[in-house]
C-alpha cells in the first residue's frame, strides 16, 4: 500500500519548477500567465506527498515517529532562507516603506516568523486592504499554511495509523466542501486559512498513502502524465482573478500535480523526461528561494518606482533569480546539514528579527526617515470617513429631524462627512445607507466576491430602496456609486424615486487618479517619481431630465483643472474614494453652497 523507498526522483524538483515559474510571471504581470497563482497549489500538493511518504517511511524503518528529528529537518529546510529574506526585507523596508506601510510590514514579519502570517493577511484583506499590494512578506502565508499542516500531520501518523486512510479521506472531503462552499461565502478566509486548503495538501498525502493506484503501463502513465499536465497548463492560462479559489477551481492544478506525480512512480514518459531535463531540475532545486525573494524585490520595485514596465519587471526577475541561486547556494543547502546549522545562532536571529519589528510598531513606523510632506501624504490612504467606518450599513447624518437619505456603494460612505457637514450647518437630519461594491440600483446584485455579499447588496436595493419609497419622512434620496461598467444605468431607480413623490439625487463623476493617490504623492516627493494625474473618469453619462437633479462631485474639486491636494493633504486616499478631510472641508462647503433641498435647480453643471 505504502511505497517502498524515498528515493530522489528529478521529476518532483521538475514539477516544482513548473509551480514557481507561472507564479513569478504572473507576479511580475507577465501578460498571459494570469492565472500562475495556481503554481502554490501545486507546491501544496507536492509537500503533502513528499512530507507524508517520509513520515511513513520512517514509521514503516523505526515503528514510531521520531517528531522532535522531524521538526528539526523542517526548521533546517524553512527558516535559514526566510530569515535571510526578512532581515534584507526589514533593511529595504527601512529606505522605502513609510511609516504606516513600516508597521504593517513589522506585523506581518512578526507574525511570518510565527507561522502565523495566514491569519495576518486574511485580518488584512477587507475591501479597501485589497487594493494595496505594498506588502513585502505577503507571499508568505502559504508557508504558515504548510508549517501548520506539517504541526498536525506527524501526530495523526504516530496516534492514528491503523485508520490513518480513512482519517486522511474524510478530513480531506470535509475541506474540499468546506472550500467550495466558502468561496461564496468567505472568500478571504477560504484563500488564506488552512482548514480550506488542507484538501490540497492530503491529495499529496494520500498519493504517498497508495491511495491512488500506481499506472500498470507505459501507456496508462503516459496518459496520465499528458492529461495532468493539460490540466495544470489550462489553469495557468485560463485563470484570472475572477476565478472563484481555491473551491473547485483548484481541483485542475492539485489533481494535475496528482497525476504527474503518480504517473512517473513507476515508469518514464515523455513528461517526465522533460521534468528530468537539467533546466527544469536547477529551477526546482532553487525554487522556495526563488518563492522566498521575488515578491519582496518586486514590491519594493513597486514602491520606488510605481507600476513596474515589463522590462523592469524582467529585470526584477532576473535580480530574483540571482538572489535565489546565492541564497540556495550559502544559506538554503548549508543549513540542511544539521552539523553545520546552529540552531542556537538563527533562534538568537529570530529573536532580534522580532525584536526589531516590534519596535518599528512602537516608534510609529520613524516618520523622521521622510520629509514632512512624504509623510503627510502617504499618510492619506488611512484618512477614511470616521462616519462611514463606525455607521454598519444604515447611520444617522446631519442634524435635525430626517428629510434624506444618502445611499450607495462604498462611495457613498466616502462621501458621508461631506453630508453629515451639510446637513449640520442647514440643521437638516439624515441616513446614511451604504454597502461597499453595491451599486444602488434597484435589481443590481452588486459586484461583490462571494454569492453572500451578492445576495446582500440585491436585498439591500429591492427591500431598502422600497422602504426609503414608502417612509412619508424623507423628501430627498441620493443616489452615489462608482457608475462604471455597462450594467450600472440608475435611470430607473431615478425614476422610481421620483414617481414616488421624492425628489431625486445622482451624485457622479467624482475626481480620481491614475494611480494610488496618497502613496503616488508621498514616492513623487521621497523618490522624484512622477505625479500622479487626477481627472474626471468616464463614467454614467446621465441625460438631462427633469426627473432628478445631476451633482457633478468632480465640480468641487476642478475648476476647470483637478487638484491632487487640499490644504497640502491628498483628495483621495485610494485611486477613486474621496478622504475625509478633502470630503468634509471641500465638498462639504460646495454641498452648503448649493443646498440641493432648498433649490429648484435641476442640474449642477460643470
Amino acid at each position: 500500500m505504502l511505497e517502498s523507498s524515498p528515493a530522489y526522483r528529478k521529476d518532483i524538483d521538475g514539477l516544482r519548477a513548473v509551480a514557481i515559474l507561472p507564479v513569478l510571471l504572473h507576479h511580475a504581470n507577465i501578460p498571459g500567465f494570469t492565472g500562475g497563482f495556481v503554481g502554490v497549489d501545486i507546491f501544496f500538493v507536492i509537500s503533502g506527498y513528499l512530507i507524508t511518504r517520509i513520515l511513513l517511511n520512517e514509521v514503516n524503518q523505526t515503528g514510531k515517529v521520531s517528531i522532535s528529528g522531524f521538526y528539526g529537518r523542517r526548521i533546517r529546510r524553512i527558516l535559514p532562507a526566510l530569515v535571510a529574506v526578512q532581515i534584507v526585507s526589514m533593511i529595504a523596508a527601512w529606505f522605502l516603506l513609510f511609516p504606516n506601510q513600516l508597521i504593517d510590514f513589522a506585523k506581518s514579519s512578526l507574525s511570518t516568523t510565527a507561522f502565523s502570517s495566514n491569519f495576518w493577511f486574511w485580518s488584512q484583506s477587507g475591501y479597501f486592504r485589497a487594493q494595496d499590494s505594498i506588502s513585502p512578506l505577503l507571499h508568505t502565508w502559504s508557508l504558515a499554511v504548510e508549517e501548520q499542516f506539517y504541526i498536525i500531520m506527524p501526530f495523526v501518523i504516530w496516534l492514528g495509523r491503523k485508520h490513518l486512510v480513512l482519517l486522511s479521506v474524510i478530513a480531506a472531503i470535509t475541506s474540499f466542501l468546506i472550500s467550495v462552499a466558502g468561496v461564496y461565502v468567505s472568500p478571504g478566509a477560504t484563500f488564506y486559512l488552512l482548514p480550506t486548503r488542507a484538501w490540497e495538501l492530503l491529495i499529496g498525502s494520500l498519493l504517498a498513502m497508495g491511495v491512488i493506484a500506481q499506472p500498470q503501463s507505459q501507456k496508462s502513465a503516459q496518459i496520465q502524465a499528458a492529461l495532468g499536465m493539460a490540466m495544470i497548463l489550462i489553469a495557468v492560462f485560463l485563470y484570472s482573478k475572477e476565478t472563484p479559489f481555491p473551491g473547485h477551481g483548484a481541483i485542475l492544478p492539485c489533481l494535475g500535480s496528482a497525476l504527474l506525480i503518480n504517473a512517473h512512480r513507476a515508469h518514464e514518459t515523455p513528461v517526465g523526461r522533460l521534468l528530468s531535463t537539467r533546466f527544469f531540475v536547477v529551477i526546482g532545486l532553487i525554487s522556495y528561494s526563488l518563492y522566498l525573494w521575488h515578491w519582496p524585490i518586486l514590491v519594493f520595485m513597486r514602491q520606488y518606482l510605481g507600476e513596474l514596465t515589463l522590462a523592469a519587471s524582467i529585470f526584477g526577475l532576473v535580480l530574483s533569480l540571482i538572489a535565489s541561486v546565492v541564497s540556495y547556494r550559502f544559506i538554503e543547502k548549508p543549513a540542511r546539514d544539521p552539523r553545520r546549522f546552529r540552531t542556537t545562532a538563527w533562534i538568537l536571529t529570530v529573536a532580534i528579527a522580532a525584536t526589531v519589528g516590534s519596535a518599528l510598531v512602537s516608534l510609529n513606523g520613524l516618520p523622521k526617515r521622510f520629509s514632512d510632506d512624504a509623510v503627510i501624504y502617504a499618510a492619506g490612504e488611512v484618512d477614511r470617513s470616521p462616519i462611514a467606518r463606525n455607521c454598519g450599513n444604515d447611520c444617522v447624518i446631519g442634524d435635525g429631524p430626517t428629510r434624506f437619505v444618502l445611499i450607495g456603494d462604498s462611495h457613498a460612505g466616502a462621501l458621508s462627512d461631506a453630508f453629515d457637514h451639510w446637513g449640520r450647518e442647514t440643521s437638516i437630519g439624515g441616513r446614511l445607507v451604504q454597502m461597499n461594491a453595491c451599486p444602488p440600483i434597484l435589481g443590481n446584485s452588486g459586484r461583490g466576491r462571494s454569492l453572500a455579499e451578492q445576495e446582500k447588496c440585491s436585498t439591500r436595493n429591492s427591500t431598502v430602496i422600497q422602504s426609503i419609497l414608502d417612509d412619508p419622512t424623507i423628501e430627498a434620496v441620493f443616489l452615489s456609486g462608482y457608475w462604471t461598467g455597462d450594467d450600472l444605468d440608475p435611470t430607473e431607480t431615478l425614476e422610481a424615486i421620483a414617481a414616488s413623490g421624492k425628489r431625486a439625487f445622482l451624485l457622479y463623476e467624482g475626481p480620481e487618479s491614475d494611480r494610488q493617490l496618497p502613496l503616488g504623492l508621498a514616492r513623487q516627493a521621497a523618490f522624484g517619481a512622477d505625479a500622479p494625474v487626477i481627472s474626471i473618469p468616464d463614467q454614467f453619462e446621465p441625460d438631462e431630465t427633469s426627473s432628478w437633479t445631476n451633482i457633478r462631485i468632480g465640480d468641487a474639486f476642478c475648476t476647470p483643472e483637478c487638484a491632487a491636494t487640499s490644504n497640502g493633504a491628498p483628495i483621495l486616499f485610494d485611486t477613486h474614494h474621496l478622504s475625509a478631510a478633502a470630503s468634509r472641508n471641500v465638498l462639504g462647503p460646495f454641498l452648503v453652497a448649493l443646498d440641493p433641498l432648498a433649490t429648484d435647480q435641476q442640474t449642477s453643471e460643470r
